[in-house]
């Protein structure tokens, strides 16, 4: 049921169209089926066609949710292989229990990544390449048969085949130094003698001759990897000529999952585990097996440089860890039986709790459509019978080329020509830049994101022209339809200039940021009620139609709209709430209005807004406390407005002027200072200079 979580892997797609094509072809197309910058490259089976041709004939069999059917049935899978490995052998409830300690914080790590992408197959044969590696050590000899099929099989469905040679490269590299050496716990080897390690090493060798010559990718699963590691880390670039694929750069600049991982995931699930694992080696150092131990290093390692692979890494540590705390609980003579269980079932219930409590904001549970996806734009196109050519941010591409059924600018591959990258990368909402790219291909239409914008450029488009689209130029471009997943633009003069004119969305501009006031907002609202009639599961729609009608000083109506803008996604949700403090405002319920401004605050990965908004609150309660004849009130109204919200010059102007009452003359010319600081052309700089002065 955790895999359940809606249709909403951009990738997907790509692997949906993929097996289809290669179906419906009976092979493997000469060249990119999918990216017309790519017309007459060179091209060939991907590494995860297995993969792709599975994905899509689940959607056959299962109809749009089959994807989702298959990636829940490869995580129970694995969470079947997880348990077997970390119980090795023990059915004891204490055992079991323990075990699920550290698996439970696995797939709480994993539970992001449980999407119908063909690294679901690679994450299962991982499991089950460790598993029966260590069954291999304990004298059970099933590894050396079934591992050179799975490498083949791996090598087919996901091109981190790598992953699974590198963890009997461990094995061999560090039992073949203490084959010599060691003599005593902890630095016992696992095998007897290097027979023992020519077996393995001659059953991985296999593995990867026959996944190399009996697959229709030949070698490339082994060699993909290492390319992609040189260009992410810099280390090289692929040779060739300026217009190659340049997926390294473009990849490396806008995939998340490709960073470095961020601090905040060491607090999550996957750091638990990492503490967890490390905790387990420390309190089971004597009977700790050292193979284990630096194999969970290297992925930890390899986790720490790119966010993709904590998955796999937590898969890895799971088993691990629970054999570490079965062994050490065991050894100890504080604990008996019940005791054992206790404690491990207590451990078990933190971990589910911790799984509970562990927030997904943009994750929703179902089996329809994500609304991060550009389901509106893609339903207009086909009614368009659109065959010209269409310029799409890249992530965007898989649905695309699923819906549509036609090549497009770019996918989530991120296989855009080297001189195309920053065009690309910036889109139309950078004019300059886009225009040569638009030049270089005559784009018929875009397919965008909603744009996001920093400080600079912020204050930049916000002094620029009234009414206009930070989205894209709109004297070349007309918006003809938008909803949560983003904004089809058409070419005003271009083939379909008919469409263009009798669809455009005039006043509505979805791309322009809802702090910044609507220009023309009756004009904006009838369009807005439009665009809720074309997609009605619309959040960014209502959102922006709740704001027009807040523009209109119809704040009953905004607030009956804003509530539905309430399940959008994250940033939808912050305006909304926004949105409801204002109308709330606006009908004298400033008590709501302060709890939907700290609400917004709390949900918000940019809450100045807000807390301008709740600062400028406050400033309001001061100023109608002063005038009542409130000195106390006041001076508490603009001290928290001060605490709320440094930035906001009023504050500290109020806070003065209270202070100078209270008879602080120190305080009260500080805060002057301050805001003189913050606004030395204020309206209200020369009283603040005057009162500095008078204050001193």
């Amino acid at each position: 049921m955790g895999s359940l979580t809606e249709l909403r892997d951009f990738d997907m797609f790509h692997h949906l169209a993929y097996g289809r094509e290669v179906l419906r072809r009976g092979g493997f197309a000469a060249e990119d089926p999918f990216l017309y910058p790519l017309a007459g490259l060179r091209s060939g089976p991907q590494p995860s066609w297995l993969g792709s041709v599975l994905i899509y004939l689940s959607s056959v069999v299962a109809g749009d949710a089959g994807p989702l059917y298959l990636a829940g049935a490869a995580a129970a899978a694995l969470s079947v292989v997880l348990l077997l490995d970390g119980l090795d052998g023990d059915r004891t409830p204490a055992g079991v229990a323990t075990a699920l300690v550290p698996v439970s914080f696995a797939l709480a790590a994993y539970h992001g990544r449980a999407v119908p992408r063909p690294e679901m197959f690679a994450n299962v044969l991982l499991a089950l390449s460790l598993l029966l590696l260590r069954r291999f050590t304990q004298g059970r000899r099933a590894f050396l048969a079934l591992f050179p099929i799975l490498l083949w099989l791996w090598a087919n469905l996901h091109q981190s085949v790598l992953a699974g040679v590198a963890v009997v490269g461990i094995f061999l590299v560090v039992n073949a130094i203490l084959l010599p050496v060691g003599r005593r716990p902890p630095f016992l080897p696992e095998v007897a003698d290097a027979r023992s390690l020519l077996l393995p090493l001659a059953a991985t060798l296999a593995g990867v001759l026959l996944a190399g010559l009996a697959s229709p990718v030949g070698f490339a699963p082994f060699q993909t990897p290492l390319e992609a590691v040189r260009g992410w880390t810099g280390l090289g670039a692929p040779a060739g000529a300026s217009d190659a694929p340049d997926a390294a750069a473009l990849l490396r600049a806008a995939v998340g999952e490709l960073q470095v991982m961020p601090p905040e995931r060491w607090l999550g699930p996957f750091g638990w585990l990492v503490a967890l694992s490390a905790a387990s080696f420390a309190i089971a150092w004597r009977r700790a097996n050292l193979r284990e131990l630096v194999t969970c290093a290297a992925f930890v390692l390899l986790a720490a440089r790119s966010v993709r692979f904590g998955a796999m890494a937590a898969l890895v540590l799971a088993p691990v860890t629970a054999r570490n705390l079965r062994t050490a609980v065991a050894g100890s003579r504080a604990w008996d039986r019940p005791a054992r269980a206790l404690v491990a079932g207590s451990l078990a219930a933190g971990a589910a709790v911790a799984w509970a409590i562990v927030a997904y904001p943009t994750i929703h549970f179902g089996t329809g459509l994500s609304r991060q996806l550009p389901e509106r734009a893609a339903r207009y196109l086909r009614d368009l019978d659109f065959r010209g050519r269409l310029f799409n941010t890249f992530h965007l591409g898989g649905y695309l080329e699923w819906t549509l059924d036609r090549p497009v600018f770019s996918d989530g591959r991120g296989a855009v020509p080297s001189r195309d990258v920053p065009a690309a990368l910036l889109g139309p909402a950078s004019a300059g830049t886009f225009a040569e790219l638009d030049r270089a291909y005559r784009f018929d239409a875009l397919v965008v994101e909603y744009p996001e914008f920093g400080p600079a450029a912020y204050r930049r488009l916000s002094a620029s022209a009234q009414g206009a689209d930070w989205g894209a130029d709109r004297t070349t471009w007309a918006l003809v339809a938008f909803d949560d997943g983003g904004q089809l633009y058409l070419r005003r003069d271009g083939v379909y200039r008919e469409a263009a004119a009798r669809d455009e969305y005039r006043f509505a501009a979805p791309a322009v940021p809802l702090s910044v006031p609507i220009a023309y907002p009756e004009g904006a609202r009838s369009e807005l009620e439009r665009s809720l009639r074309e997609s009605p599961g619309c959040a960014i729609c209502r959102a922006q139609l709740g704001y027009a009608l807040l523009a209109l000083r119809r704040p009953e109506e905004a607030e009956a709209v804003l509530a539905g803008a309430l399940r959008g996604l994250p940033a939808t949700r912050g305006a909304a709430l926004l949105g409801l403090a204002r109308a709330a405002e606006a009908r004298g319920d400033r008590g709501s209005a302060a709890s939907r401004l700290r609400q917004a605050m709390a949900m918000m990965a940019d809450p100045a807004w807000p807390r301008h908004e709740l600062a400028r609150l406050a400033v309001e309660d001061g100023r109608a406390a002063a005038r009542a004849g409130d000195p106390a009130g006041a001076l508490a109204a603009f001290r928290r407005a001060s605490e709320i919200d440094a930035s906001l010059p009023e504050a500290h102007f109020g806070l003065g002027a209270a202070l100078e009452e209270q008879g602080d003359a120190a305080g009260a010319a500080r805060a002057y200072r301050e805001y003189l600081r913050l606004a030395p052309q204020g309206a209200w700089a020369r009283q603040a200079a005057e009162g500095v002065a008078r204050l001193r």
